[in-house]
């Protein structure tokens, strides 16, 4: 941009051409520079001159500066100039000018027209010309077309994909190594107890649920409200991994250690209940050679009574017992029961089997709107106790948060042998803040129904023994029920004695979802796919259904119990020793994988494997606020 300059020993004008090399003006760029650094002695010294004037001639621009005297040895032939500032006014044309030679107009397509919208905005006004191939080409660079990242977008579609949420795995498609999906979850679980869920299912244990707790500490009941119990389904999804944290794994005689850590949700919300079972303990060969159904209608008159409670309220106040009162005898047979102690008394030993159950209707005392806790207690006592009352049956419940209506817990004994001078009485303990027994509560006594249909092994049989029962197409994915077994459908099975399974509440039927395990081994349980029931017709056409000799083509009753399950049935599988399980909802129990250890645990939490990250920054203060507002309203 500079051009030669002779010095004599010092400096006071500086001449430039009037043009550079690119035809600019020197003259524009020169007038607004105020200071001009240069280099002498040979580039090795850099002397700066103040601008003091610009001039321009007819073929050059004379910039004047202030005079400054330099060693006439420095003096030379000089071409290295800086300007401060630094071209303000060609910047466009400078080598600092990102764009410079960019192109100014797009680039056309070379197979694309422009559409005219101007006039119409459903048909194009140039459409003729473009139909003839006269029409303006489209400013486009079909380069585009070419790569992905334009055409998946807007034509070919594109997306990211993940083997699991949360979490990146080799093989996803995502940015980086980011997660494609973060779902993560907003409550975790507070639980009163965790117990076992042998022999119904050996490798799970279930976490009573009392309260789930949001971000702010606020505790919500399962039990009580249904966005609760909805929460609480959604935070613990089968398969999800959680993990459990006891307040205290030593609180009682037994280390429960065993039961903190992650652990596998297998079904929230539902408990499970045995539906039939032939299993009497964990031995292969442990089980029934037969099972009792149904009952008669013969009722023993000599043990029947029903009283209720009438009168003024009893107060039970907090840490207390107090025994319930039923004073209104409907009916007793033979005057068993007392209406001044309360009990009644087995008039006679007989083998016939009893059945006692108490109905407790308990309020509120005050108004006070904390919870309240209590325990509805069924004693007995006998010689065989040495006449003191023992507790045989009882069950926890609480009227929740915020609630004024009364609350009827029931229990029951269950067929228990009528033996004379026993004494059955009902009490209930408070552990909170009291509560009164009203009007509504009852102890009904009555004839345990006798067994009226008994059903003997063998039980189910499948594959190769089915066929040879006059059915084609049959592998080991399906059960035949027995003839017996079959009549007994719509009875409840009989207890087994000792068997230590859940008292039987629902009638023998067998339903897609349930469960059957053989020998007690959870290795050998199949999820049952479909049931056909001897009132259901079938086809031989239909894949998979087996139909009875002489129906082919026909569609007919099949007259039999037949269940799909997947898995198949293992080989040498002993299909006598089996139990059928339901998964019932219940919105207190969260059952995941695990085994406890016998004895009572702790309270403790129940986390989501992801938490928010809200939660997670500030989870102690969440538990501590949880439990401060919380436990100091019950």
């Amino acid at each position: 941009m500079s051009s030669p300059v002779q010095f004599v020993d010092g400096i006071r004008y500086l001449k430039f051409n009037k043009t550079d090399v690119a035809g600019r003006n020197n003259y524009v760029t020169l007038r607004s520079v105020e200071k001009i650094r240069m280099t002498v002695n040979n580039g090795n010294t850099a002397i700066d001159l103040i601008v003091t004037g610009v001039t321009e001639l007819s073929n050059s621009v004379l910039v004047q500066v202030a005079p400054y005297e330099l060693n006439t040895a420095w003096l030379g032939f000089q071409e290295e100039f800086y300007f401060d500032p630094y071209l303000p006014e060609d910047f466009f044309q400078s080598d600092y000018n990102a764009l410079l030679n960019n192109a100014v107009e797009s680039e056309r397509s070379d197979i694309y027209f422009e559409a005219d919208y101007s006039v119409s905005q459903i048909t194009a006004s140039n459409l003729p010309a473009i139909l003839s191939g006269s029409a303006q080409l489209a400013e486009f660079n079909d380069y585009n077309l070419s790569l992905a990242s334009f055409t998946n977008p807007r034509y070919n579609g594109s997306r990211l994909q993940a083997a699991k949420l949360n979490v990146f795995t080799k093989g996803d498609v995502s940015y980086g190594g980011d997660p494609v999906i973060n779902y993560t979850d907003t409550f975790f679980g507070y639980f009163n107890y965790i117990g076992g869920t042998a022999p119904e299912r050996n490798d799970t244990v279930a976490a009573h649920i009392g309260f789930m707790v949001g971000r702010n500490g606020e505790a919500f009941e399962p039990g009580v409200s249904n966005n609760a119990f909805y929460n609480m389904l959604n935070t613990f999804e089968s398969g999800d991994q959680v993990e459990i944290v006891l307040d205290d794994p030593q609180a009682f005689d037994t280390d429960m250690s065993v039961l903190n850590g992650m652990k596998e949700v297998v079904r929230a919300g539902a408990r499970i209940e045995p539906i039939i079972y032939s299993q009497t303990g964990s031995q292969l060969g442990s089980r029934a050679a037969s099972l009792s159904f149904g009952s008669d209608i013969t009722v023993n008159e000599n043990f029947k009574a029903f009283v209720v409670y009438s009168g003024s309220s009893t107060a039970v106040n907090s840490g207390q017992f107090a025994v319930v009162t039923n004073n209104d005898e409907v009916y007793d047979n033979p005057s068993a029961y007392s209406t001044t102690t309360y009990e009644y008394k087995v008039p006679f030993t007989s083998s016939t089997l009893i059945n006692f159950v108490a109905g407790v209707k308990v309020d509120r005392k005050g108004t006070s709107n904390y919870k309240v806790d209590y325990q509805v207690i069924l004693q007995r006592s006998g010689s065989d106790t040495g006449g003191t009352f023992i507790d045989i049956v009882s069950t926890y419940d609480q009227i929740p948060f915020n609630t004024f209506e009364p609350k009827l817990t029931i229990i029951g004994t269950g067929p228990i042998t009528a033996l004379s001078e026993s004494r059955y009485r009902v009490r209930v303990f408070c552990s909170t803040t009291g509560l009164f027994i009203t009007t509504g509560s009852y102890l009904q006594v009555d004839q345990t129904i006798e067994p009226a249909i008994t059903v003997s092994a063998p039980y189910w049989i499948s594959g190769s023994a089915v066929y040879s029962q006059s059915f084609y197409n049959v592998d080991d994915k399906y059960l035949l029920a027995q003839g017996s077994l079959k009549s007994a459908l719509g009875l409840e099975q009989n207890d087994i004695a000792g068997s230590g399974f859940n008292t039987i509440k629902y009638p023998f039927e067998i339903l897609p979802g349930d469960e059957i395990r053989f020998e007690g081994q959870e290795s050998k349980t199949h999820l049952v796919m479909k049931v056909y029931n001897p009132q259901d017709t079938f086809s031989d056409y239909t894949v998979g259904i087996p139909p009875p000799l002489g129906a082919y083509g026909k569609d007919l009753s099949s007259g039999f119990l037949i269940i799909e399950v997947k898995p198949s049935i293992y080989p040498n599988t002993n299909l006598d020793n089996f139990v059928v399980r339901r998964y019932v909802e219940d919105r207190s129990f969260v059952i995941f994988k695990g085994t406890k250890p016998a004895g009572q645990t702790s309270a403790g939490l129940i986390r989501p494997e992801y938490l928010s990250q809200d939660i997670l920054d500030n989870f102690d203060q969440i538990n501590r606020t949880f439990r401060q507002t919380t436990f100091r309203n019950s």
